[in-house]
């Protein structure tokens, strides 16, 4: 449990964005490669950072319970939200694109982490507030 600790501060960035829709999103694969095309937003007019990438962690399960403890069939996905997303073409070249697309794949990375603790717990009755307290 100590691990889910240390990933909460970083994960707390990723999930602000929970709320978009996930057909707004593109889905993390590893032959996705953003381009800036595929950042549709627009830019915040009182901030001086060249671009954002807003990318988000969702997750569903289901679950069936055998002898006390509860499998669970699950499903956690990483998105880039275009519409969110945005960038100023004076200021951004492929080195800011690169460092966009790393903070795509940091979240695909917690993605994963969440994987691996969700296959790792034993869950109880009480399912629902343990998935969510990872």
């Amino acid at each position: 449990m100590g691990s889910v600790i240390k990933c909460v501060p970083l994960l707390i960035v990723f999930l602000l964005f929970q709320g978009y829709s996930q057909d707004d999103g593109m889905l993390w694969s590893p032959d996705l490669k953003l381009s800036w095309s595929d950042f549709k937003g627009k830019p915040d007019r009182s901030s001086r950072i060249a671009a954002v990438t807003a990318s988000g962690i969702s997750y569903e399960f289901s679950s069936l319970e055998r002898d006390g403890y509860y499998e669970v069939d699950y499903t956690v996905s990483t998105f880039f939200y275009p519409s969110q997303s945005w960038y100023r073409p004076q200021m951004c070249d492929d080195n800011v694109l690169s460092h966009e697309q790393l903070h795509f794949d940091i979240a695909e990375l917690f993605s994963r982490k969440m994987r691996k603790i969700i296959d790792g717990t034993r869950f109880t009755e009480n399912i629902k507030k343990e998935i969510n307290d990872i």
